[in-house]
């Protein structure tokens, strides 16, 4: 008799397979640019579960704009740790 357990499982484990297949095929990393600097303050805003927004808030207030404005020009300067300059970028 089938183990449809194992069944289910190797399904999943080859569309996730083909999945990650297809992506290799279609799209390169490459190293992000100035103009990413947004995506990138997108991409930290998620990661850090709304922490860095707050950090960013304050000055967004002093400046009457977004935080992710505030983010965006923080991330586009290259010398700083946190930068465009220091990350790699995925277009999907």
């Amino acid at each position: 008799m089938l183990d449809r357990g194992w069944l289910r499982s190797n399904i999943v484990f080859d569309l996730v397979t083909l999945l990650v297949i297809d992506i290799s095929l279609e799209y390169k990393m490459r190293p992000a640019v100035s103009d990413d600097a947004r995506d990138l303050a997108r991409l930290i805003a998620i990661s850090s579960d709304g922490i860095a927004v707050i950090e960013w808030q304050e000055q967004a207030r002093k400046e009457q704009c977004d935080a992710l404005d505030v983010a965006e020009r923080l991330y586009q300067v290259p010398q700083q740790d946190y930068s465009y300059s220091n990350a790699s970028y995925f277009p999907m």
